[in-house]
């Protein structure tokens, strides 16, 4: 008998950002997607990733988001997500561990006006560090700490789950 995910459900869930989730009416101009210009500025291949709101793999018809990956080594990467107003969500470094490219370096996500939402330092998909924090204005919000020994623990727990569950990806 396969033991449910919840757990790692739960963690997918809780890294979706608050600019995500939040809807914001403020007439400020939205920061629009240029996934040409990066393209053409970088020297690696350009690859699309579509993503459901979970922020699974998907079909581009069932698509959320669009990650645009541009190749920086062979297993680096510069992303942004895209949502389907053609939004910039976020955008940062991104590595790739086995079929997956977990967020990797500096992060910054936006509000949905085009302001910066959060930044600060991901490692291998998980927050670690001090994230600075703003409001839809640009106002700062209290900063959050991600101590890097949770991360080390969200891992193993995330790894106990696939050989529990049967599944492996390498």
């Amino acid at each position: 008998m396969k033991k449910p995910l919840l757990p790692l459900k739960l963690l997918a869930f809780l890294s979706i950002p608050a600019a995500l989730q939040a809807q914001d009416n403020t007439s400020a101009p939205v920061q629009q997607a240029s996934v040409q210009q990066s393209a053409t500025s970088n020297s690696g291949y350009q690859k699309m990733v579509h993503l459901d709101g979970l922020m699974q793999d998907t079909d581009q018809a069932r698509a959320q988001f669009t990650l645009a990956l541009t190749q920086i080594s062979e297993y680096e990467f510069d992303g942004t997500l895209i949502d389907r107003m053609n939004q910039i969500k976020a955008s940062g470094g991104f590595v790739k561990v086995g079929k997956k490219y977990l967020e990797d370096g500096h992060f910054v996500y936006y509000h949905p006006n085009g302001n910066v939402e959060s930044e600060g330092e991901y490692v291998k998909g998980i927050k670690v560090g001090y994230w600075k924090r703003y409001d839809a204005n640009g106002s700062p919000k209290p900063d959050r700490y991600y101590p890097a020994e949770s991360a080390d623990k969200i891992r193993a727990l995330m790894q106990l789950e696939k050989v529990e569950d049967g599944s492996s990806e390498k």
